[in-house]
């Protein structure tokens, strides 16, 4: 797969060009016209507009044929430039993990898994009867002739991993409404069925169980994001993402960590030499609070530093209103870690979603922006 690989890499290359070439005539095309509008912070420059750009102009090339690549430091390195296109395409060069999921973008593993399952699904389903079906048949009865990176293994492989109770004689579980899809759009709908249960495995990876407490920067999105990793479908993205109200580019750096302002954020440290070292996240103090070094996360930023939460209130107060009208527990009774998730865009957690009052069907998501 040598020649895929490169070419998928050529592509990838191509298209990001061809994509921040688009945003820059985006961002300037209002000032062409008129010096006193810009579409900064506009539904055309919009994470969520963006975002479904990159999908159509640069994801597209590396799924196309993901399934074929078996070698996974091929994989990897794919996987590598595609990051460095999704981050400069939002201009968060933070964690890549912390972005793909915040942006309902998956690592590549998952979208190989799967496009190998629906492959399962349409040659033992929509073309048993055909000449790939019946050999597609034939060869996963003779497994222990195959090589193990050989693609009928790997799709059986990627069925087991998805549905861990399923075996290779058996059909593949599947929605209801499956049967009423016509024959043509069953294998797309099948593929968006898998979303969940792939969502499911990639949970795992983000909020591993038993959950790992050191203070790292991924551990920190974890606390941020809160709820929000738990929607059922990962591979949409955060609820505040798809607001209409409001452009949330600035929460989506916030979230992402890719800001100035809040000293845990920042990824470098200047040594005695003059040169920018990475820095570890432990040791990132709040320059604040220099009398007694506290790590200047966002809790700290948000809640307890003596110079910055003083002008804070204004952000508080929508929240606190909403708190009151829904019956909820008050904001000065909530875990600081739900604060913070509150104040940077997340949803409500479940333990305060279940409090609300019976008749109370105007739940909406209690969020704001933080300058």
């Amino acid at each position: 797969m040598g020649t895929l690989h490169t070419l998928i890499q050529d592509n990838i290359q191509k298209a990001n060009g061809k994509l921040q070439g688009l945003l820059r005539d985006l961002k300037s095309s209002r000032e062409l016209h008129s010096s006193h509008h810009t579409t900064l912070g506009r539904a055309s420059t919009s994470p969520k507009t963006i975002g479904l750009l990159w999908k159509s102009c640069v994801l597209v090339h590396t799924t196309q044929y993901i399934r074929y690549i078996h070698s996974p430091t091929q994989l990897k390195t794919i996987q590598t430039q595609l990051n460095k296109s999704l981050q400069s395409t939002f201009g968060c060069s933070g964690l890549p993990s912390t972005l793909q999921a915040e942006l309902g973008i998956p690592p590549l593993q998952y979208y190989q898994m799967k496009q190998l399952a629906s492959s399962h699904f349409r040659l033992t389903k929509i073309h048993q009867l055909a000449i790939p079906g019946q050999i597609y048949a034939f060869r996963t009865h003779n497994l222990p002739h195959l090589d193990p990176i050989d693609l009928k293994n790997r799709i059986l492989q990627s069925c087991k991993t998805i549905f861990t109770d399923w075996s290779p004689s058996e059909a593949l579980p599947q929605a209801k409404y499956l049967g009423k899809v016509l024959i043509q759009n069953q294998e797309k709908s099948f593929g968006r069925s898998l979303h969940v249960p792939i969502s499911n495995i990639w949970r795992l990876q983000l909020r591993p169980q038993p959950p790992n407490q050191e203070p790292t920067r991924h551990n920190a999105y974890v606390a941020i994001a809160g709820p929000d990793i738990d929607r059922p479908d990962l591979f949409k993205p955060a609820p505040y993402l798809t607001a209409d109200q409001i452009s949330p580019k600035c929460l989506l750096r916030i979230r992402t960590q890719h800001t100035h302002e809040i000293p845990t954020h920042q990824h470098l440290r200047m040594n005695l030499a003059g040169r920018q070292l990475h820095s570890n996240y432990s040791d990132r103090k709040c320059p604040f609070c220099r009398a007694t070094p506290v790590t200047g996360n966002e809790t700290h930023y948000l809640l307890a530093c003596p110079s910055i939460t003083p002008g804070m209130e204004p952000m508080y107060k929508p929240i606190k209103e909403n708190l009151k009208r829904l019956a909820l527990p008050p904001w000065d009774g909530l875990d600081d870690d739900v604060k913070t998730s509150l104040l940077l865009g997340s949803s409500l957690p479940p333990q305060l979603e279940s409090e609300k009052p019976c008749g109370t069907n105007d739940f909406r998501v209690l969020k704001t922006t933080v300058p």
